[in-house]
């Protein structure tokens, strides 16, 4: 049976209060924040919580094993859940480190103004060198002192390692906001040329600025989180064999299938930034095509469902146009866990052509009787 979660209490005919208020401000915090990862789950942070809640799910720790732009890792870190975060890019793996990991550290203009300034003493001058269509000499080269300067003061030198992967969420945040301009992509590529974002309305016709960027951090006394940047399989191993993590609750939400959902490709500046390395040294590599194509997405997906059976219950987060029709999804799905419900929601695509805007989102919740109050 496919139906809307309600907030009315039709017992009484008054209105039920989940974690209303605590949800609400969690929401608010979080939308604050210019994320536009293609795929995130910013404005379904409430349908997918409150409908967990309304399923009477009991947990206090959670895997998100399709991280992305970590906005539901971010939920529940302030909502005071044990989280572990993870995904195959390193793109999201730096939100993963700097947002949900790390409880302890801010970022200042300062540190931003450090990486910015410094002559570091290596730069490979990585962007310079690729990316011509992309960016203006002088945008490259301050992105490219930006990397190197966190890897020798951050992470090689006496810098917190946390403020380095702040720095580099909150500029690739940045980048993202200033280059993906909506619409159609660039080349299947959410970094648009750079005559192109130059001509956008939106930019005043200004090249980058890092020292612009948005100083975004979510430090506080939160239970600890662990970022985890692997394959979902792998990761799936790594944690049925380290028996000191205890798993209440997987979310999964994977890439939907088809080249809307290749987020190796669409993201492949940024990520081959972080890694140093041209695209094609590790577009192919274990892992990055596993949810992408139709033909063998099932297949995938029924060996993922097999992994994920050491954790009581899990909630999938598919959409109208995913690799397969909701239905025979939850068939799939069916004869691993006794219990399985589907939850729908309205949601509005910025990535979608005008006429298709809007589309259904849907949360599939499997439980095996385990995980229910």
């Amino acid at each position: 049976m496919i139906y809307s979660p309600a907030l009315l209490d039709f017992d009484t005919g008054g209105c039920i209060e989940p974690m209303d208020a605590e949800l609400v401000d969690v929401m608010r915090k979080i939308s604050c924040t210019h994320n536009p990862f293609i795929g995130n789950k910013r404005t379904l942070i409430y349908d997918i919580i409150s409908t967990l809640d309304h399923e009477q799910v009991e947990y206090s720790s959670v895997l998100d094993l399709f991280s992305g732009g970590g906005s539901m890792s971010l939920a529940w870190k302030m909502l005071g859940k044990q989280v572990f975060s993870n995904d195959l890019l390193k793109t999201c793996h730096v939100y993963a480190k700097a947002f949900v990991e790390n409880c302890q550290y801010g970022i200042t203009k300062q540190d931003l103004e450090l990486v910015c300034q410094r002559e570091p003493v290596q730069n490979n001058h990585f962007m310079e060198q690729h990316y011509p269509e992309r960016f203006f000499v002088e945008e490259a080269r301050q992105l490219d002192k930006i990397f190197s300067n966190v890897q020798e003061v951050y992470f090689s030198g006496s810098g917190e390692q946390y403020v380095g992967y702040l720095i580099l969420a909150n500029v690739q945040l940045y980048i993202i906001h200033y280059c993906y301009l909506g619409g159609r992509l660039s080349k299947r590529q959410i970094i648009a040329q750079k005559e192109h974002r130059m001509e956008n309305v939106r930019n005043h016709g200004k090249q980058l600025n890092c020292l612009d960027s948005y100083l975004y951090d979510f430090a506080g006394k939160y239970n600890q989180c662990t970022a985890l940047n692997m394959d979902a399989f792998d990761c799936l191993d790594f944690l049925l064999d380290s028996r000191d993590k205890k798993i209440d609750l997987a979310y999964i939400d994977p890439p939907y299938a088809g080249q809307q959902s290749n987020y190796p490709w669409m993201y492949q500046v940024l990520e081959s930034w972080l890694r140093q390395e041209e695209t094609a040294k590790w577009i192919d590599g274990p892992g990055m095509k596993k949810f992408i194509y139709r033909r063998t997405y099932k297949d995938n997906f029924v060996e993922m469902l097999k992994k994920l059976d050491f954790i009581p219950v899990w909630a999938f987060s598919y959409n109208d146009q995913s690799w397969a029709s909701i239905e025979e999804i939850v068939k799939i799905i069916e004869p691993f866990r006794k219990h399985v419900s589907v939850y729908s929601f309205r949601h509005r695509y910025n990535y979608r052509k005008v006429e298709k805007h809007d589309g259904i989102e849907y949360l599939i919740v499997a439980n095996s009787g385990q995980g229910q109050k």
